[in-house]
């Protein structure tokens, strides 16, 4: 009988210790933290991504349309530029690029992906970037007076 106060003291004594509180806070807000950074991370890593494809597309269809190259030597640019920024990461892209009868040219570079996170699931991954430039040296209109080439001669 004399044993069960001193219990009930011990008790009520480690109910109300905060002794190791901030332990239990800590660790609580670790997860909280650790998923924000991974979402930042995974946003930086799409926009990086979107920022090299579009650059890497309209390098690429600027080679083909005012350097005089040809659409397979802008794939070949942009795929090189593709993998100086994201590296081998580069190779779930899809490159296209098209020389239009009109004296244009029309790149494409795009990836369609899903990453599967634990406890979310599956996250689409989208990247697409486009470049249109028409061929330099090029006017498609009348020809001038005085049977010059252009038509402002």
């Amino acid at each position: 009988m004399q044993k069960f106060p001193p219990f009930l003291k011990r008790l009520d004594r480690f109910r109300n210790d905060n002794r190791g509180q901030d332990l239990i806070e800590w660790t609580a807000s670790l997860a909280v933290f650790l998923m924000l950074c991974g979402a930042i991370a995974m946003y930086f890593w799409v926009w990086w991504n979107q920022t090299a494809a579009a650059g890497a597309v309209h390098d690429g269809t600027y080679l083909t349309a005012i350097r005089g190259g040809s659409a397979a030597e802008g794939a070949a640019r942009s795929k090189y530029m593709l993998n100086a920024a994201v590296g081998q990461f580069a190779n779930e892209y899809k490159i296209q690029f098209v020389t239009d009868p009109r004296k244009s040219v029309r790149g494409d570079v795009k990836t369609n992906k899903t990453f599967v996170l634990p406890f979310i699931g599956a996250l689409p991954y989208t990247i697409r970037a486009h470049s249109f430039q028409r061929l330099e040296r090029f006017y498609g209109g009348p020809v001038g007076k005085r049977g010059a080439d252009f038509w402002w001669w």
